[in-house]
């Protein structure tokens, strides 16, 4: 069975929104981290555990963003 256009339209807006929705916070949580693992006023563990948070924000989104452009292309390839 086909998907029809309306269906194919929520499904990208939902794609759309949910990335946005997920990349959001987690941009706000590496920047704060990066001031704390750049900042010399707080004890260097604290420094060193914010480090840990920027690195695996960076992984999570590098896994996020190849999850949905797994999902573009394969949402491009069904209406080929």
């Amino acid at each position: 069975m086909e998907n029809l256009p309306d269906e194919d339209a929520e499904r990208s807006q939902l794609i759309r929104k949910t990335a946005h929705d997920v990349r959001t916070p987690l941009t706000s949580i590496a920047g704060f981290a990066e001031l704390i693992a750049e900042d010399d006023s707080v004890s260097e563990n604290v420094r060193k555990y914010a480090g840990i948070i920027v690195d695996e924000v960076r992984k999570l989104s590098a896994t996020l963003e190849g999850f949905f452009e797994k999902i573009r292309d394969d949402d491009q390839a069904d209406h080929v």
